[in-house]
């Protein structure tokens, strides 16, 4: 959440001013949590997303290296 303060017809967003102070003729901008825009890269989100692409590389070779393996063991008999 934000503050933020109308001037004129654009509403201005006041990120050093926290919500306590946030009084007067200004409001409380809160953000779309579908809005990826808004939210915070975080160490968490990208550990998340390292795993899960680590995760896929693996998957994807260990399953190239088992197909290749019953392959040769087919190929052998």
């Amino acid at each position: 959440m934000q503050c933020a303060e109308l001037q004129g017809t654009a509403l201005v967003l006041r990120p050093g001013v926290s919500l306590e102070a946030c009084t007067g003729a200004t409001a409380i901008v809160v953000a779309d949590p579908s809005d990826y825009a808004a939210q915070q890269i975080t160490a968490q989100n990208i550990g998340y997303a390292f795993s899960w692409g680590f995760g896929a590389v693996i998957l994807f070779w260990s399953l190239g290296y088992f197909v290749g393996v019953a392959k040769r063991l087919i190929s052998h008999v």
